[in-house]
């Protein structure tokens, strides 16, 4: 596990597992309490590969999809749409897609997009593709926080 300070700010809490100990969040979130970040600035963000992202016939592979709390205050917000404004939280069963990934599938507010992933869990070592289903809320220009490589943890190649 590894702690950094982005361009933008924020402190960061890396992991090569996929979900952090309870007692780890914890002391995570009195540590920035002692540096004056309330509860609110806390975010977690669960980076994954999917193996595609699709829109009707049309798919894009091997992408990183981010699940983040979206807020409208800097260093972690805003994300914001192409008119500028700041995307609001998602409900359950919607997704946001980037600029380039919507231009890429073709997609629309509303269309269904369809997510492949292997399982982060395995059987008696069996892998398991697994495919959700999502509708398009939003789509993100790539700007603001939303250009922020730092969200998602490079790759070890």
């Amino acid at each position: 596990m590894t702690v950094d300070q982005p361009e933008r700010g924020y402190l960061r809490v890396i992991s090569e597992r996929m979900v952090l100990d309870p007692a780890v969040v914890a002391s995570a979130e009195q540590a920035a309490s002692r540096l004056g970040v309330s509860p609110q600035g806390v975010s977690p963000v669960l980076a994954y590969l999917a193996n595609t992202i699709a829109v009707g016939g049309r798919e894009v592979p091997y992408s990183t999809v981010a699940a983040v709390d979206f807020t409208s205050t800097p260093p972690l917000g805003p994300f914001p749409d192409a008119a500028g404004n700041a995307v609001p939280a998602l409900a359950e069963g919607e997704i946001a897609l980037n600029r380039w990934t919507a231009d890429q599938l073709d997609a629309q507010l509303g269309d269904t997009v369809r997510l492949a992933y292997f399982e982060p869990e395995s059987t008696h070592g069996e892998v398991r593709e697994t495919t959700s289903e999502f509708r398009l809320a939003a789509i993100v220009d790539i700007a603001g926080a939303a250009d922020d490589r730092a969200l998602c943890p490079r790759c070890a190649v």
